[in-house]
């Protein structure tokens, strides 16, 4: 019997040479985090209506060590998760936004917090990455 060959009830008698690329690709996708929101989806793409505001949060893509969500909070209402790449939009009342980052992986969970003062008709658009804290990308009017 051939060292590169599996019992044939494991995996129907392939040499692991042809179902090893097979299982390191289905592991790769499984440990990837998709981004999930908890804001309507069409928050991103209808206007502002009046006497609001809007947050859009976005997440850089990792390489290393980041396919985990961030949890992502607005005054301590929870909004969404971003995966790496993601991002989530949300509408609220004018003012100062509080928002929160959590990592859930890290032990104790890490947290950062951002302030960012909207007026009514505005988004902010901010971005955060695994090794940095949030940044004000920019704020529209």
């Amino acid at each position: 019997m051939s060292t590169t060959a599996c019992p044939s009830r494991m995996c129907g008698g392939r040499p692991l040479r042809e179902i090893g690329p097979l299982v390191l690709v289905a592991i790769t996708v499984a440990s990837c985090a998709s981004t999930v929101s908890f804001a309507p989806a069409e928050h991103c793409a209808v206007a502002i209506p009046p006497g609001m505001a809007r947050v859009v949060a976005v997440r850089t893509s990792s390489a290393l060590g980041g396919a985990g969500r961030f949890g992502v909070l607005d005054d301590g209402q929870p909004i969404g998760e971003l995966g790496p790449g993601g991002r989530v939009c949300w509408l609220r009342h004018p003012g100062t936004a509080y928002v929160t980052a959590t990592i859930p992986a890290r032990t104790p969970h890490t947290a950062r917090d951002i302030d960012v003062k909207l007026g009514a008709g505005e988004t902010a658009v901010l971005e955060i990455s695994l090794g940095d804290p949030w940044k004000v990308l920019r704020v529209e009017r």
